[in-house]
This record gives C-alpha cells, sequence and structure tokens, in this order.
C-alpha cells in the first residue's frame, strides 16, 4: 500500500503541473487561432496575431504548434469554431470590469463568468453598459536603462502617441492599434529590444479602491483569469500604490553562493526585475556571514524593495552544513531587518508547491517554471531561480495576506484556517 500510495502521489502532483502549463498553451492557442480568423494568418498585416505569436515564443511553445492554430484561424485547417466574446460588468465598489473572451460554447463561459462575479459580490451587465469607458490601443513595454531617446524617436516616427517613463525606470509606448504594427516593424528595423508587446484595453475614467474593496477586485480579477475561456481582464479600478504595487526581494541564502530575485507585483501581474548570485570568499565564516550581510544591504538599497522572502530552515543530513545555513540565513534577515524590511519566510516545499504544483520538484523543474513564469529570456542558474521562486510565492499569496489584513484592520477575528505567515 505504502509504494502504491508513493506513485500515486506522484502522479497526482505531476497531473496538476502539467494542467497549469497545459492550461496556459491552451489560451494561447485560442488567441492565436481567433486573431488569425479575425485578421488572417499573416503577422505582418495583422497586429493582434503577432502580439499573440511574440507572447507564445516567449512561453517556448513551438512553431508548429503555432502554425497549425494559424491555420485553423485562417481556414487553411478545419478546427473548432471559437469566436470572440466580450462581456461587461461591474465589481465591488462600482468598478467596470471587461471580460475579452474566446469560446466554442458561449452558455457554458457566461455561466462560469456570473457565478465569479455573484461570487465577489459583483453582477453582470448588459452590452454596452462599461465598453465606452475602454478604448483598444497597443502597448510596447522596454526594460529599465533602455535607451529612451532612440525608442521615442523610432517609436512616434511610426505613429506612437504615447510615451512613458516608469517610477522603476521602465518604459512605455503607446500607439494607436492602426499603427501598431509600423511601430514594431519600426523597432525591430532600429534593432531596439522591447519586453512585451499587446493590445489591451485602457479606461479613460479610474475609479479609486483602496482597503477591503481593493482586496476583493484583486480576487475577483484572478478568479475570472482562472477560467479556460478568459483571454484579458480589465477594470478601470486605480489601486492606491500600497494594494496595487509591491516590490519583493527572493533571498536563497548559502555559505558559498547566496542567489537574490526582485520582482515587482503589480494588479496581480508580476514582472522580473533583476537577479543574480552573491559570490562569497572562501576565507573565514565571519568575512563570508558579513559579505552577505553587506551584498544584501546594497541590493535593498538599489531597487528599494518593501518585502524580503527567505526560504525556510531547511534541515540537513549534515548537521554542519545545516548550521553554516542557518548562519547564511540570519545574516541576510538582519540586513532586510535594518533596511527596515517586512521578512516572510516559506518552506522549501511550500514554494515548489506554489511555483511548479508540486512539493518534490527538482531545482531543474523550479528553473523551468521560473523561467516560464516571469517571462525570462534564458533559463536562471539554480541560486537565482530559487530567488526567484520565493518573491513568486510571496506575489502568489498576497491577495490572502492583504484579505487577513484588512479583517485585522477591522477589529475583528481573521479566518484561523487561513494560513498567513
Amino acid at each position: 500500500m505504502a509504494g502504491h500510495s508513493k506513485w500515486a502521489n506522484i502522479r497526482f502532483r505531476k497531473a496538476a503541473q502539467d494542467n497549469r502549463r497545459g492550461k496556459l498553451f491552451s489560451k494561447l492557442i485560442r488567441e492565436i487561432t481567433v486573431a488569425g480568423r479575425i485578421g488572417g494568418g499573416e503577422p505582418e498585416s495583422n497586429p493582434r496575431l503577432r502580439a499573440a505569436i511574440d507572447r507564445a515564443l516567449g512561453m517556448n511553445m513551438s512553431w508548429n504548434v503555432i502554425n497549425r492554430a494559424i491555420q485553423r484561424g485562417s481556414g487553411a485547417a478545419r478546427g473548432e469554431g471559437f469566436q470572440d466574446v466580450v462581456y461587461e460588468g461591474y465589481g465591488p465598489g462600482g468598478v467596470a470590469i471587461l471580460i475579452e473572451c474566446s469560446t466554442d460554447n458561449r452558455n457554458r463561459t457566461v455561466s462560469d463568468i456570473r457565478h465569479a462575479l455573484t461570487k465577489q459580490g459583483g453582477n453582470l451587465g448588459t452590452e454596452g453598459s462599461v465598453s465606452y469607458l475602454f478604448s483598444r490601443i497597443g502597448v510596447i513595454q522596454f526594460a529599465a536603462g533602455s535607451d529612451e531617446e532612440q525608442i521615442m524617436d523610432a517609436a512616434v516616427s511610426a505613429g506612437a502617441d504615447d510615451f512613458e517613463v516608469l517610477e522603476n525606470g521602465e518604459i512605455v509606448v503607446a500607439a494607436p492599434v492602426d499603427e501598431f504594427a509600423a511601430v514594431i516593424e519600426a523597432l525591430t528595423e532600429a534593432e531596439i529590444e522591447y519586453e512585451e508587446a499587446e493590445i489591451e484595453q485602457r479606461a479613460a475614467v479610474l475609479n479609486p479602491v483602496n482597503g477591503e474593496i481593493a482586496t476583493r477586485i484583486m480576487d475577483l480579477v484572478s478568479a475570472i483569469e482562472e477560467l479556460d475561456d478568459v483571454n484579458d481582464v480589465y477594470t478601470n479600478a486605480a489601486f492606491s500604490k500600497e494594494w496595487s504595487w509591491m516590490r519583493v526581494l527572493g533571498i536563497d541564502p548559502g555559505s558559498r553562493v547566496t542567489g537574490y530575485g526582485v520582482v515587482d507585483c503589480e494588479n496581480n501581474r508580476i514582472r522580473h526585475v533583476a537577479s543574480g548570485a552573491i559570490k562569497l570568499p572562501t576565507g573565514d565564516l565571519p568575512a563570508r556571514l558579513n559579505q552577505i550581510y553587506q551584498g544584501i544591504g546594497a541590493i535593498v538599497v538599489e531597487f528599494e524593495p518593501k518585502i524580503a522572502v527567505v526560504e525556510d530552515v531547511f534541515v540537513s543530513v549534515n548537521p554542519r552544513s545545516a548550521l553554516l545555513l542557518g548562519h547564511a540565513r540570519g545574516s541576510a534577515i538582519c540586513a532586510a531587518a535594518a533596511h527596515d524590511l517586512e521578512v516572510f519566510e516559506y518552506s522549501t516545499k511550500e514554494i515548489k508547491l506554489s511555483v511548479t504544483g508540486r512539493g518534490a520538484a527538482s531545482k531543474q523543474q523550479v528553473q523551468f517554471m521560473v523561467r516560464m513564469l516571469l517571462c525570462l529570456t534564458e533559463e536562471p542558474n539554480a541560486d537565482q531561480a530559487d530567488a526567484l521562486a520565493c518573491a513568486l510565492t510571496h506575489c502568489q499569496r498576497l491577495p490572502q495576506i492583504r484579505s487577513q489584513y484588512s479583517v485585522l484592520n477591522r477589529g475583528e477575528d481573521p479566518d484561523p484556517t487561513a494560513a498567513v505567515p
């Protein structure tokens, strides 16, 4: 029975991991199919299709799969009758919600969306009830440190009408949908690399929210995004920075190498900021611990995170190794606390389960999923991946943590079944 139970658990864990990746691929394939059906199968003349292909390639989807999806959509191959559907509704606090779907069964889709809205205190609206608040635009994002003048010259001359430098140094360019393909082409010809390019809906009038309403809106958006038929969810909620943005520093302490990873969590979207490793000298232990302390302090000063996340104590078979790891963890935690960062700790099993869907995942599986979740161009090394996995775990739990904080701020007893570190 023990062996049967062991292999059954492995099978179910692997199924959960495959299901997570499969759902993401299914949504990307559906988007490519619908984009090809509406605008044709040539990416050069179909900006929506080009954006969908870029997203699919960023998630390591093969060209064979992409081409089959394009052929189904453009009529070169027979396939499912997917169609675009847009649903409109209201969330808590009167926040307008626009939901873009691709479905082959409208009855199923509308039932799932109505259930998600009702469960979080929202309701489904009629056609045109909120869509007038949104306009469709092309958005291109560039990494911090990109050449502002070069990007502006290339983008504006090709038809872009908005250019913004964010607080974290990233650059965002907006263009009308009709000019989106021309702007992308101009950037490519100028050999300017961009992180992401997509067509989205932008609200003209924003609805400020915070506190409990902000938490409920985030929970609602997360629940809707989990639905198989949903492509994108847009709201006109204007979250206060306390609730909409959080910079998290993940730390993977070690006695020889300490990895770090910095991510931004904004409106339920997680973005890679920086990652690397602090290589420690081969000298005595105090010198190595001081190097960890100084290194983490320098990272905090440079990137200004609000929260630090450290992997909980791992009990090794070798007592000396466990003791050295404990010293390294203590040094990293002290450095974070010295800069007034709130420190959270998660066990190894919690981190692997959150990132891969399997508590006993290998390091290679963690590296692969970190790359997939953060859309990295290359696989991070083991130390960077472990640190980024710590940060990702905390970001994925932020709605639950904020919900508990809201309850505490109202003077109520928190839910004892909710595991908040």
